[in-house]
């Protein structure tokens, strides 16, 4: 079995969904378990290459191994990360998706130990391990959790 990657193709078809974007949207491009065994250097270069900014992954170690590759690039952890992971996290200013309000105190307390503010992204439509907030009540925009800004800073998209 072999796999045959166009890039080019791939970089065309990229530059037209961002050309069909209105306003601030933007393409957040998964490349996570090695850009789906196709190869997450190559694949990443060539969607950076066709003016993709932000990326997500699934695990740390992902956000590491693309930091690697695209410098620049803002990345996204989805699934939680673990308290002792913040620190690398930061570091390689990845920015962890926050799922729960414990996650985010989790998150808060980390940073705050790390004596540096972490930009986080929330899962608003609850798709990431359950939702944001308390079971059954409010609205996505009502769910987000509570961040002090003096420990974490939110970064628009």
């Amino acid at each position: 079995t072999w796999r045959v990657v166009d890039f080019a193709m791939l970089r065309r078809n990229l530059r037209l969904m961002q050309k069909s974007l209105s306003g601030k949207s933007q393409v957040i491009f998964v490349v996570k378990a090695d850009a789906y065994g196709h190869g997450m250097a190559p694949v990443a270069r060539a969607a950076y290459a066709a003016g993709i900014k932000c990326f997500a992954v699934v695990h740390m170690e992902e956000a590491v191994a693309l930091r690697g590759v695209l410098p620049k690039a803002r990345i996204l952890i989805l699934a939680a990360i673990d308290r002792r992971e913040v620190a690398a996290a930061l570091e390689g200013g990845c920015e962890p998706v926050v799922v729960s309000d414990d996650h985010a105190r989790g998150l808060s307390s980390a940073a705050a130990r790390a004596g540096a503010p972490a930009a986080v992204s929330c899962c608003a439509s609850g798709a990431a391990a359950g939702g944001v907030g308390p079971a059954g009540g409010g609205t996505p925009q009502s769910r987000r959790p509570r961040v002090s800004s003096t420990d974490m800073k939110s970064r628009e998209p």
